[in-house]
C-alpha cells in the first residue's frame, strides 16, 4: 500500500479553537490519518499521512470551513507511513518566530511563482536567503543562498537585526529573495522584514516542495535533497524519499557518505554526536536500536517500547507461568455457549493470606474473524503498566489460541474530551486504529447500550496486539527478555 502525504498551511483569523480541534481530530481519526496539525489564532499548519481516500476526505471537509475554502495543499507519496501517531494541538503560533503580534495577513513580501524563481535569484543584485535550520540546509539548497546558521526559526529575528544589513551592503543587494520548505516560514520572515522597513522583499510561493513539483529536474537550479520533518527524512527532485536517514542518537540527517564513516554506529552515534554522549547513553541507544530492528523485521513500527526479540510470541500458558514468576496470579474465566463466549481476564497477587485484585478486563467473542469485543480495562495498585499489558497479552493470546477471532473491537468512550483522547492514544499504542464513530444513530443503540456510551469504535489485529503488549511487559519486567531459564517464555525460532 502507498500512502498520500498532504502538507498545507494557511494564515487566517480563527476563533473557537478547541471546538475546531475536536472536529478535525474526530474526522482525522475516522480517516485513519497520522501526522501533526497545529492550530492557532493566526491559522493552521499541518503535514498528514494516510490513505488517498482518507486524506482527500479530510481536505474536502477542511475546505468547507470558511477560513480554509481556498486552502492550497502540496501532495506527495510514500511507500510507508510517515508518522507514528496523530497529533492535533493548539499553539500560540503555527510557526514559531517568537513575535505573536506579527501578522502575515496584514503585510508580507511579494509572492514569486516557481516558474519565475530562477530568474529572480540569478539577478546580480538579489540576496537569496534560506530561512530553514542549518541541518536542513546541509541536505540541499539553492546555489549561492545565505545560510543564517539557525538552530530554530526563533533565531531569525536576531539574525536579521545583527547580520542582514551588513550582508546586503557586502553583496550590494537591492532586493531580498527568501525560501523555505513549504512557504510558511517565508511568510513570517518576509512579514518581519517588511515591518522593519526592508523593501523589495520576495519569497518563493509554496516553498521548495512546490518548486520541485512544478519545475522539471533538467531545468531546475535546486541542488541536493529537501529535508522534511517526517520519517522520509528527505525528498529528491521527484518528491520521493532519498538516501538520507536520521541518526537516532542526535536526530541529524545522514547521507550515505556519513553512514560509511567509522564514527557511525546505527542508532548509537554519528559524526555529529560521537563525542556528545556517555558510554551509558550509547549502551542505551544500542539496546533501543536492537529493538527497532526487531520490530522492523516483524513489519511493525517501533514506538519506543521494547519488543519481543527474534523469538516467538508467548502462548497463554507462557504468560501464566511468567506471571507466577513475578508473584502474580493470571486467570481467565470463560463462559457462555452457542457461539457466544464471555471473557474475564484478571491479575491478582496474594497479600497477607488473601487475594488482592490488581486488574481485570471483560469482553465477549463471537465465532468470526472480527468477533472479539473488549470492554473497560481496570487496574489498581503498583506496577499498573505491567499489569495492564499482561492482561492485554493474555486476552490476545486466548483469542488466537481458542477462538476464530483475529481482530478485536473496543470503544474509546467519550465521557470528556481529555479522557477520550487519552484512551485513543493508549489504544493506538496497542495497534488499534479508528473504525467509525459510535454516535446517537438508532442503528448504534445496541452497541451504545453494550459499551455504556458513545465514542470512537476502534479495531486492532490480535497478533499485533499480542506482540506490542508482550514487548511492553519487557519494559517493566526485563526478565521477560533476559531470562530463558525457568519457563522459556520467548522460545527460539
Amino acid at each position: 500500500m502507498t500512502y498520500l502525504v498532504a502538507a498545507f498551511y494557511k494564515f487566517a483569523q480563527l476563533d473557537n479553537l478547541e471546538s475546531l480541534r475536536q472536529k478535525l481530530l474526530k474526522n482525522a481519526e475516522i480517516g485513519g490519518l497520522q501526522g501533526t496539525l497545529l492550530l492557532a489564532a493566526e491559522g493552521i499548519n499541518a503535514t498528514l499521512c494516510g490513505s488517498e481516500i482518507g486524506i482527500k476526505d479530510f481536505i474536502d471537509l477542511l475546505r468547507k470551513e470558511e477560513a480554509f475554502n481556498e486552502l492550497e495543499v502540496k501532495y506527495s507519496w510514500s511507500a510507508k507511513k510517515c508518522f507514528h501517531r496523530l497529533k492535533i494541538r493548539i499553539k500560540s503560533e503555527i510557526v514559531t518566530i517568537g513575535i505573536p503580534e506579527l501578522n502575515p495577513q496584514q503585510q508580507v513580501g511579494n509572492y514569486v511563482q516557481p516558474q519565475r524563481w530562477d530568474d529572480l535569484i540569478k539577478q546580480p543584485n538579489t540576496l537569496v536567503i534560506d530561512t530553514r535550520n542549518n541541518y536542513e540546509i546541509a541536505v540541499g539548497s539553492f546555489p549561492g543562498a545565505i545560510d543564517p546558521g539557525l538552530d530554530n526559526f526563533r533565531g531569525f529575528p536576531a539574525w536579521v537585526e545583527q547580520e542582514l544589513k551588513p550582508l546586503m551592503k557586502k553583496h550590494k543587494a537591492e532586493r531580498l529573495a527568501l525560501f523555505c520548505t513549504g512557504g510558511i516560514r517565508c511568510e513570517k520572515a518576509t512579514a518581519l522584514l517588511v515591518a522593519q522597513g526592508f523593501s523589495d522583499v520576495h519569497h518563493l510561493e509554496g516553498g521548495i516542495l512546490k518548486y520541485l513539483e512544478q519545475i522539471p529536474a533538467e531545468r531546475s537550479s535546486w541542488q541536493g535533497d529537501c529535508f522534511v520533518f517526517d520519517q522520509r527524512v528527505a525528498l529528491n527532485h521527484q518528491l520521493a524519499p532519498s538516501e538520507y536517514s536520521l541518526c537516532y542518537a542526535c536526530g541529524m540527517p545522514l547521507a550515505a557518505a556519513d553512514r560509511a564513516l567509522s564514527s557511525y554506529v546505527a542508532g548509537v552515534s554519528c559524526r555529529h554526536c560521537k563525542e556528545n554522549f556517555s558510554e551509558a547513553d550509547r549502551q542505551r541507544f544500542a539496546e533501543r536500536q536492537q529493538q527497532m530492528q526487531l520490530a522492523a523485521a516483524r513489519g511493525e513500527n517501533h514506538l519506543g517500547s521494547n519488543s519481543l526479540s527474534n523469538k516467538q510470541m508467548p502462548s497463554l500458558a507462557d504468560l501464566e507461568a511468567f506471571a507466577a514468576q513475578q508473584g502474580l496470579i493470571l486467570r481467565l474465566q470463560i463462559g457462555g455457549g452457542l457461539g457466544l463466549k464471555t471473557l474475564r481476564v484478571a491479575v491478582a497477587r496474594r497479600d497477607a493470606g488473601r487475594l488482592l485484585l490488581l486488574g481485570e478486563l471483560k469482553g465477549w467473542s463471537l465465532p468470526f474473524a472480527n468477533g472479539l469485543h473488549l470492554d473497560t480495562l481496570r487496574v489498581q495498585g503498583n506496577q499498573l503498566q505491567g499489569v495492564a499489558d499482561l492482561i492485554w497479552a493474555a486476552t490476545f493470546a486466548w483469542a488466537l489460541e481458542q477462538t476464530p477471532c483475529r481482530r478485536a473491537n473496543l470503544l474509546a468512550i467519550r465521557d470528556n474530551s481529555k479522557q477520550h483522547q487519552k484512551l485513543v492514544r493508549y489504544f493506538r499504542r496497542l495497534g488499534f486504529t479508528a473504525h467509525r464513530e459510535l454516535a446517537a444513530s438508532p442503528i448504534d443503540l445496541p452497541l451504545r447500550l453494550v459499551w455504556g456510551g458513545s465514542g470512537l469504535l476502534m479495531r486492532g489485529d490480535c497478533t499485533e496486539g499480542l506482540a506490542r503488549s508482550s514487548g511492553r511487559i519487557a519494559m517493566v519486567w526485563p526478565s521477560l527478555n533476559n531470562s530463558a531459564s525457568s519457563i522459556d517464555l520467548l522460545k527460539q525460532n
